[in-house]
């Protein structure tokens, strides 16, 4: 008899286990149908090339003022090697 009651209850309740499947799984569930599809997107449209942006032949203020710094090192430096070099030294 228990034999009997235990094969009822497995043909009674064997069924489909939907809650162990999502959506795309191989034997899940079909994702539900709306009723109108989705409006399609139309493809993005290509930005207008961009322009190179103007060059300046005029140097920035920075800049002119990191030349300037750097001529004056080399006049100064310039300079003081004359001196040293014009300088007679004394060997006695």
């Amino acid at each position: 008899m228990a034999v009997l009651v235990a094969m009822l209850g497995v043909v009674t309740f064997a069924a489909p286990a939907d809650a162990f499947y999502w959506y795309g799984w191989p034997g899940g569930p079909k994702p539900p149908k709306t009723v109108t599809p989705p409006p399609e997107e139309p493809p993005p449209e290509e930005p207008p090339p961009k322009e190179p942006p103007p060059t300046t032949v005029t140097p920035e203020p920075g800049t002119a003022m990191a030349a300037l710094i750097g001529l004056g090192a080399l006049a100064a430096w310039r300079r003081t090697r004359r001196q040293v070099i014009e300088t007679p030294t004394s060997t006695s």
